[in-house]
């Protein structure tokens, strides 16, 4: 596969790399399969449904992820807090 000055694959030949991915997604694991929705899911994607990454995300959306997780720990916490204090 040729490739350009930062590694990645040359146009022409990204169709081939995109049909190789995609039979190597098919054969990942799928936690959710959905008879009504995979057919939306496959023309919508570009792919099966498999498990997102919160480490594979840009910056900003790993920020507001991390920062949603640790606002829901810090209410289960209070909660707690709450709850057992009397």
């Amino acid at each position: 596969m040729m490739r350009d000055s930062n590694n990645r694959p040359v146009h022409e030949e990204i169709g081939s790399a995109i049909d190789e991915n995609m039979e190597r997604l098919k054969e990942a694991e799928h936690p959710f399969k959905d008879p009504h929705s995979s057919f939306l899911q496959q023309a919508e994607g570009g792919g099966p449904m498999r498990r997102t990454h919160l480490a594979d995300m840009p910056l900003p959306v790993r920020v507001f992820g991390y920062v949603l997780i640790a606002i829901s720990i810090v209410m289960v916490i209070f909660v707690a807090v709450i709850t057992f204090r009397d």
